[in-house]
């Protein structure tokens, strides 16, 4: 998580499935917006339709994934996506190393996988999980888990970049102290787009995303 940031995923689609829509503001971003409808257009492709849920995590599991299914649930009767997606460490952030250990998920089989399988099952979309805090051996991962409309795992990443800085302030934030580094650049096929993960602060490495258009 960047300092002064909301914990966010950020899920790379090819432009033929991006959702026609502009979050930003002036001549630029209506420029990429008329780019994106020809690439749409062009491609002869209907459009994926995402709904990325916004939530305010605290150290409270319970509460967070309650939420986060009310959400989804709220999106998909609102919106009718193709795909939801969660935001980053959705399940529990918080600076304790004791309360985010308290907090982990085995993948498969913890509580937070269980809970996005069965939402993309009940639902019928695709489900991006934002990332989780997963357990391996003694290792801790900001992990993302995807799952198709029926519930089937289509991909696991684990966050590659993690947030080792010091701001102008003098304030160091340390994720690896307390996080594990990820090694594999991940995509996974949703019906017709490819979608490459990535988790907050890899977006500051262009490297991996080249190496995502590759795949």
């Amino acid at each position: 998580q960047e300092a002064g940031c909301q914990a966010r995923p950020s899920v790379l689609v090819r432009p033929a499935h991006t959702k026609d829509q502009a979050t930003t503001c002036g001549r630029r971003a209506e420029r990429a917006k008329g780019t994106l409808s020809h690439a749409i257009r062009a491609s002869g492709r209907e459009p994926m339709k995402v709904s990325l849920i916004q939530m305010n995590s605290q150290e409270n599991k319970d509460a967070n994934l309650k939420k986060a299914e009310e959400l989804i649930a709220q999106a998909v009767a609102d919106d009718n996506p193709d795909m939801v997606v969660l935001p980053e460490m959705f399940t529990c952030l918080t600076e304790s190393d004791e309360v985010r250990r308290a907090n982990t998920d085995t993948i498969p089989g913890g509580e937070t996988y269980d809970l996005l399988r069965d939402l993309a099952r009940r639902h019928r979309v695709f489900v991006h999980g934002g990332s989780l805090l997963e357990i391996d051996g003694d290792d801790v991962y900001n992990t993302t888990v995807a799952f198709d409309a029926e519930g089937n795992e289509l991909a696991r990443y684990r966050k590659i970049h993690l947030f080792d800085v010091t701001t102008p302030d003098g304030k160091e934030y340390r994720e690896s102290a307390s996080i594990s580094r990820g090694g594999d650049v991940v995509t996974y096929d949703a019906a017709d787009a490819r979608v490459g993960c990535t988790i907050c602060y890899d977006l500051r490495f262009p490297e991996l995303y080249q190496a995502l258009a590759k795949k």
